[in-house]
């Protein structure tokens, strides 16, 4: 019985202590997309063009003025940034005042 207890007791500590760090990483909607924006951006400078592929939804349309027509779908979005994959990087990146 006393074990018992005592893992009760190990259980509500870590419960306890763990709380406000659980619930210091709750975030709202607008944070969730920014972030998963900026995890995009950060795969994107050093070449890596999936990270938008892997946000994307399936049914994404892409609109570039540099393109003949737009990129219906995720397979379209995915065959075009692969093209570009690797071969660029910049330094770093910043987002002024981000909005969604």
């Amino acid at each position: 019985m006393s074990v018992i207890r005592i893992s009760k007791s190990v259980f509500l500590f870590l419960i306890m202590c763990l709380f406000p760090l659980i619930t210091a990483e709750a975030q709202n909607p607008e944070e969730v997309i920014i972030n998963k924006e900026k995890q995009a951006l950060d795969r994107w400078k050093n070449g890596d063009t999936f990270g938008f592929v892997e946000i994307a939804a399936e049914e994404i349309t892409y609109f570039d003025p540099s393109l003949e027509k737009r990129i219906t779908g995720i397979k379209e979005f995915r065959d075009y940034l692969s093209s570009f994959k690797g071969t660029f990087s910049f330094p770093r990146y910043e987002l002024l005042n981000p909005q969604v």
